[in-house]
């Protein structure tokens, strides 16, 4: 099982759960919403792949997303990498007997909905916790099990503009006026 662990920020003391895809961002729509001015609506995107490597992803955000304090677009987490969004920070860790369990919170998202600062919390017995868990895990299998591959990019054909033949000369990526990829 791999978890994020909130170090600092709004979240501080929670864990979350790592399966298939996680966003983080602002949006109730994230997995794990940052109430965090520091933190874009979708900042950043977590992803277990099939090997069992945990890819990071920074979603074009304003403010970057930083792991072991440099800027970073993409990279692999290892176990205890500190990853930043504005003023959040959090821990990776991953474990695959089981003891994480003993970390104690457990988040759960009951619904989306707007952006709220406060956070209910609840006692729970050690048996409704196990049943928790066991409930979640049995869906995390099932959902990473019917993911689906992203459908692959197509390739567009540049337009040929006056545009295009200065961003070749000058080594540009992209074609300013159609945005199609240029060959070095």
């Amino acid at each position: 099982m791999n978890v994020l662990v909130a170090k600092a920020g709004p979240l501080e003391g929670s864990v979350f759960p790592i399966a298939g895809r996680t966003l983080i961002g602002r949006d109730g729509e994230c997995d794990i919403q940052v109430i965090d001015q520091g933190v874009s609506r979708k900042h950043a995107c977590v992803l277990e792949l099939d090997d069992g490597t945990v890819l990071l992803r920074d979603l074009e955000s304003d403010n970057g997303t930083w792991v072991r304090g440099e800027p970073v677009l993409e990279t692999v987490l290892s176990p205890g990498d500190e990853i930043a969004f504005g003023g959040s920070s959090f821990e990776f860790r991953t474990d695959h007997d089981g003891s994480l369990d003993e970390l104690g919170d457990i988040e759960l998202k009951l619904m989306s909905g707007p952006a709220r600062a406060t956070t209910l919390e609840t006692t729970l017995t050690p048996e409704q916790r196990a049943r928790l868990l066991a409930t979640a895990r049995a869906r995390r299998r099932v959902q990473s099990a019917t993911t689906v591959a992203p459908p692959a990019p197509v390739e567009v054909a540049c337009c040929g503009s006056s545009l295009a033949a200065h961003a070749r000369a000058h080594k540009w990526k992209f074609c300013p006026a159609c945005g199609a990829p240029l060959d070095a």
